[in-house]
C-alpha cells in the first residue's frame, strides 16, 4: 500500500467520522458491527475502526480477538497500514481520549434500534419475514375447505352369444380413464361456467371483504379466472380404490359446501350423459342395421309373391310332385285298359260296341296324359319356359327368403341383447362422503407459511452473501 493508498485510507476514515453523529463515533458496539461488515470489502478500514472500538473498550474480548486478527491478517499481506496504526497508538490511547471516551454520551434506546435495523441480516431476513407474519395474522382472510369423496361404478357385463359384438367390439370396463375424466371436467371451463351461473363465483372471490392479496382482481380475465379457481379445487385420484376426493376452498364454510354440491352434481350429469351418449350410438346402430334386414326380408318376400302371382303357383315344386303323381295314375290306369282291350280282342271284334268304349277310355287318358307331361314341359301355356326352370327359380326366391329371414332373426335377437347391454353400460356416481360443512379455515396455514418463509430468507440471505464475497474475492 502506497503513501496514497494511506492518505485515501485516513479520509475514508475521517468520513465516517464526519457522517456519524457523537454517540455512533463513541459506541463501541456500534463500531465493532461496522468493522465485521466492512472485513471483507475494505479490510484497512475494518481494522481502523476496530482499533477505535478497542480503544473506547480497551476489555472487549471479541473486540481484542478481531483486533488481533485483522493484524495478522494485514501482516501478511504486507500492509503498511500497521505502521500507521502503531504510530497513532499512543496518541489513540492517551489520557485525552479515554477522558473523551469516559465522558461519551450514552446511545439511547431508538438509536440502537436503528442501528440494529440497518445490519444486512435484520433488513432482509427479519424485517420481510415480520410484514409476512403480520399478512398472514392480521390481515390474510381465512379460506374454508369443504370435502366429497364420489367413486364411478359402472356395470360391463357381456351377454354371451351377442352377434353384434365382433362388430362393435367388448368395451371393458376402465376405472382409472373414468376417474381421470371426471378429474379433468372438474377443473375445466365448463364446470366453471356452470358455478359461475349457479353460485356467481366470481363475485364471490373478487369481494372487497376479502384482503386484495389472495382475493381475485375484479379485472381478472377468463383464463385468470380458471387458473385461480383450479388453485381453489383440488381433486385426487386413489388409483388402488378408484376414489376421487374433491376438496372445494371458498372464503366462507357454507359456501364452500354449496361449491361441492354443485360439483358433484354436475360431474354426475356430467357421467350419465356420456353413458346414455355411448347406449344412444350403440342402439342407433343396431336398429339401423336392423332395419336394413328388414328391408331386405320384405324384399325377398314380395319378389316371391310376384314370382307366385307371375306363374299361378303357390308352390312349384309341390305342385310338380302333383302333376306327376297324376300323370303315373294315368299311365296305371292306361295299362291296364290296354290290358283289358287286348283281352277283348281275343273273343270280340273291333267293332264290337264293348271294345269301342273302351277304345274311346284309352284314347281319352292318352291325351289326359300327353296333357299333363305337356304340363312339366311348359308352364300354363308359357312355352319359353319350363316347368323346371320355373321350379329353380322359385327355389332361389324361397332361398333368399329363408336367409332374409334367419338374418333378422339373428338382428332382432341382438337387438334386444344390445338394448340390455346399452342399460348396463350406463354409468353412475356414488357419493361415498357427502360435502362437510367446514367449521373452522383450513387455509392459510400460518405456522406452515411463517416457518417456510423464514426457511426461504435465511435461505436467500446466505445465498446473496455468499455471492458478495465470491465477486469481492475475484475482485
Amino acid at each position: 500500500m502506497s503513501q496514497t493508498d494511506i492518505d485515501k485510507l485516513e479520509q475514508r476514515f475521517n468520513a465516517l467520522e464526519n457522517d456519524w453523529t457523537q454517540e455512533q463515533w463513541q459506541d463501541a458496539d456500534y463500531l465493532r458491527e461496522e468493522a465485521l461488515n466492512l472485513e471483507d470489502s475494505d479490510l484497512e478500514l475494518a481494522y481502523r475502526l476496530m482499533q477505535r472500538a478497542h480503544n473506547i473498550r480497551p476489555a472487549g474480548p471479541v473486540i481484542k480477538n478481531k483486533l488481533q486478527e485483522y493484524r495478522q491478517r494485514l501482516m501478511e499481506e504486507g500492509s503498511p497500514i500497521l505502521i500507521l496504526s502503531s504510530t497513532e497508538d499512543p496518541i489513540q490511547t492517551s489520557e485525552q481520549e479515554k477522558r473523551v471516551t469516559t465522558e461519551a454520551p450514552k446511545i439511547s434506546g431508538h438509536q440502537k434500534i436503528w442501528h440494529w435495523l440497518r445490519q444486512p441480516f435484520a433488513a432482509f431476513v427479519i424485517l420481510p419475514w415480520i410484514a409476512i407474519a403480520i399478512y398472514f395474522l392480521l390481515w390474510a382472510s381465512p379460506r374454508y375447505e369443504s370435502h366429497a369423496q364420489v367413486i364411478i361404478r359402472k356395470p360391463n357385463t357381456q351377454l354371451a352369444g351377442d352377434a353384434s359384438s365382433p362388430l362393435l367390439g367388448n368395451r371393458a370396463a376402465n376405472s382409472a380413464g373414468d376417474t381421470q375424466l371426471i378429474s379433468a371436467f372438474i377443473l375445466s371451463r365448463d364446470m366453471l361456467n356452470h358455478l359461475q351461473s349457479e353460485l356467481s363465483l366470481f363475485e364471490h372471490y373478487t369481494s372487497n371483504q376479502r384482503d386484495m392479496i389472495s382475493r381475485l382482481s375484479g379485472t381478472a380475465s377468463n383464463d385468470q379466472f380458471l387458473s385461480y379457481f383450479q388453485r381453489h379445487i383440488v381433486v385426487d385420484v386413489d388409483e388402488a380404490s378408484s376414489v376421487v376426493s374433491i376438496k372445494s376452498q371458498a372464503y366462507s364454510g357454507a359456501y364452500a359446501q354449496q361449491l361441492n354440491q354443485q360439483i358433484i352434481a354436475k360431474s354426475e350429469d356430467y357421467i350419465n350423459s356420456i353413458g346414455q351418449s355411448l347406449a344412444r350410438k350403440r342402439l342407433t346402430f343396431i336398429e339401423a342395421e336392423h332395419r336394413l334386414i328388414e328391408d331386405r326380408l320384405r324384399k325377398a318376400k314380395t319378389d316371391l309373391l310376384r314370382f307366385q302371382q307371375k306363374y299361378r303357383l303357390f308352390d312349384p315344386q309341390q305342385e310338380a310332385q302333383a302333376v306327376q303323381q297324376i300323370a303315373f295314375k294315368l299311365e296305371e290306369v292306361l295299362s291296364d285298359k290296354k290290358t283289358q282291350l287286348l283281352a277283348l280282342r281275343e273273343y270280340m271284334q273291333d267293332s264290337s260296341p264293348k271294345i269301342r268304349s273302351l277304345q274311346r277310355e284309352i284314347n281319352a287318358l292318352e291325351k289326359q296324359l300327353v296333357s299333363e307331361k305337356q304340363r312339366l314341359i311348359s308352364q300354363k301355356g308359357q312355352q319359353d319356359i319350363s316347368f323346371g326352370e320355373v321350379l329353380a327359380r322359385y327355389s332361389a326366391f324361397q332361398i333368399k327368403v329363408d336367409l332374409a329371414m334367419q338374418a333378422y332373426t339373428s338382428s332382432l335377437v341382438s337387438l334386444e341383447r344390445s338394448r340390455i347391454e346399452a342399460y348396463r353400460q350406463l354409468q353412475y356416481m356414488v357419493v361415498v362422503e357427502s360435502p362437510t360443512l367446514p367449521e373452522d379455515n383450513s387455509y392459510p396455514d400460518k405456522f406452515y407459511n411463517l416457518s417456510l418463509a423464514a426457511v426461504v430468507l435465511i435461505m436467500l440471505f446466505g445465498i446473496g452473501k455468499i455471492l458478495i464475497a465470491t465477486i469481492r474475492e475475484l475482485e
